[in-house]
């Protein structure tokens, strides 16, 4: 089998960290519209705090479910999926009309965004042999560390230039990760390395 040039690996890990430092982009954005939404809704901390914890929850399951799926429908399948429904969902988000509806939609996308870190997984060791993994997964993992701070400064941005409208702070991230996911759509795929199987204890 012909090697695989370097510059094509990197090329998808590059498209890869893309795609899910846009996942925190429509994630992270809920810190930035909080007291913006407090403020328009006129709502108290508590009611606003129920849209991060039952987030997370949600994320926590995802993780959990969205794994096998994973394993099923491959690394390249999985990894569009997430950016898709996470677009799809973040600009829901901004249409909500109140926070039991925002609180629904965005436990969604956090759920359909636990599938990003494990589509990753699955592709990594179709491109890199198992002794260049760990620097390849120590590099992916710099996109959720970069995702986030980004997050917070672009939200911001958005904020102060549509008058502090929490709508366009939970909206616009999506419109630019939907343009990420297209650029994913033909840079991500699967490499010719097959994964060796996993020894298994005799029981």
């Amino acid at each position: 089998m012909a090697e695989t040039p370097a510059r094509g690996r990197w090329t998808v890990v590059a498209a890869l960290m893309a795609g899910y430092i846009g996942v925190y982009l429509c994630r992270k954005n809920l810190s930035v519209a909080v007291p913006l939404l407090q403020a328009d809704l006129h709502l108290g901390k508590q009611e606003v705090g129920w849209v991060a914890s039952v987030g997370t929850l949600a994320y926590a399951g995802g993780k959990l479910v969205l794994g096998p799926v994973i394993d099923r429908i491959g690394g390249r399948a999985g990894f569009l999926a997430v950016l898709v429904a996470v677009a799809a969902l973040g600009a829901l988000g901004a249409l909500a009309p109140g926070v039991a509806v925002l609180t629904i939609v965005y436990s969604a996308n956090r759920f359909a965004g636990a599938g990003g870190w494990p589509s990753m997984m699955k592709l990594v060791p179709t491109w890199f042999e198992p002794a260049q993994t760990g620097r390849v997964t120590a590099i992916l993992s710099v996109s959720y560390v970069a995702g986030g701070a980004l997050a917070t400064v672009f939200a911001g941005q958005v904020a102060s230039m549509t008058g502090n409208s929490w709508r366009a702070v939970m909206g616009v991230p999506s419109l630019l990760l939907a343009v990420i996911a297209v650029a994913c759509f033909f840079l991500v795929r699967s490499g010719p390395l097959v994964p060796a199987p996993q020894n298994r204890l005799a029981l």
